[in-house]
């Protein structure tokens, strides 16, 4: 790295020390170890007014000057119990937005994931949320899917459902900008294991209680291929709503449960081309698609062939495979 670089930390709603220090120390322990400013970062509130963190505890903010560098990262800290979201001064989401655009990479922990779900700038990305805030999200801003984990790096995006796993994801971002060697020294001054792999399901969000209704989603997928159903029939059927469906294929598959539907549908029609006569359109029918062209369409699209193509292929395969065989018994 040519310069310090610089992180920004806005704090918002009832951000907690904790967080914060999770956030902080593995900067300045870098700082310590390199023995050069190799992370600077400032503290401010989203409308820079002192923060109360606890009953007896108020954090002043830099007013002058908030942010006297273009942060390569803008963390967004919330509280540990309640959605964060907050009315910001306009120039505060003007400048946030625009550091996005301009390559700047952007996070949210704990509550502050929803400040940033609701202006728009984890569209797209992979991200997570406390437990807590799962539901909220799913419902509220229908686009995204978080996932449940305990964080996520999606290129510039970073999520983090807070407290412990606020410092495994700075730890994470940490091994983008510095060598291994340090990153372990880091680590070790943590307590936290190098080898360990942290990037789990967050305690409250259970893993293996959602296991039974994702077999029987994929179970009715597999008898309804023919007539394919849609999120909402799934949904029903299994008696779940379709936000928690579509959050579970997430966490499960980082998948909706639609374009899962597809690509096994897509499978299927793959095993036919190989294995049976049937004729494209068929086998287009058998598979739940409407028309020929539209199953093409779909083919290529997912595996970078036409279905003609891939029955060509596949019997010119079969036929060299048997000229190879028939080959080998007359030299036998």
């Amino acid at each position: 790295m040519s310069g310090p670089l610089g992180v920004e930390l806005i704090l918002v709603g009832s951000a907690t020390l904790f967080d914060l220090s999770l956030v902080i120390e593995p900067l300045r322990l870098c700082n310590r170890i390199l023995e050069r400013p190799v992370f600077s970062w400032t503290i401010r509130t989203a409308n820079d007014d002192p923060l109360r963190i606890y009953d007896r505890l108020t954090l002043a903010v830099e007013t002058e000057e908030p942010c006297s560098f273009d942060p390569g990262l803008t963390l967004v800290v919330g509280s540990d119990s309640e959605s964060d979201r907050t009315v910001w001064a306009s120039e505060t989401w003007a400048s946030l937005s625009g550091r996005f655009m301009r390559g700047g990479a952007i996070g949210g922990i704990g509550g502050g994931v929803s400040v940033l779900a609701e202006a728009g700038l984890l569209n797209g990305h992979c991200i997570t949320a406390p437990w807590w805030l799962l539901d909220e999200i799913a419902t509220d801003f229908p686009q995204l899917s978080p996932t449940g984990r305990r964080f996520e790096i999606d290129d510039r995006v970073l999520t983090s459902a807070g407290g412990i796993a606020a410092l495994e994801m700075m730890l994470a971002y940490l091994g983008r900008h510095v060598e291994r060697s340090v990153l372990v020294q880091v680590q070790d001054i943590c307590l936290m294991n190098a080898n360990a792999e942290f990037q789990g399901y967050q305690p409250n969000v259970s893993h293996d209680e959602y296991m039974p209704c994702l077999d029987d989603a994929l179970a009715l997928m597999h008898q309804h291929v023919r007539e394919p159903l849609s999120t909402q029939d799934l949904s029903r059927r299994l008696n779940v709503s379709s936000r928690k469906l579509e959050r579970l294929f997430r966490q499960q598959f980082n998948s909706s449960p639609m374009k899962y539907y597809r690509e096994l549908r897509l499978k299927m029609a793959k095993q036919s081309l190989q294995s049976t006569s049937d004729s494209i359109g068929v086998i287009a029918l058998n598979c739940g698609f409407q028309s020929a062209s539209h199953f093409t369409k779909c083919y290529r699209q997912h595996y970078g062939v036409t279905p003609r193509y891939e029955r060509t292929r596949h019997v010119v395969s079969l036929h060299v495979e048997t000229d190879h065989k028939l080959a080998g018994s007359f030299q036998g």
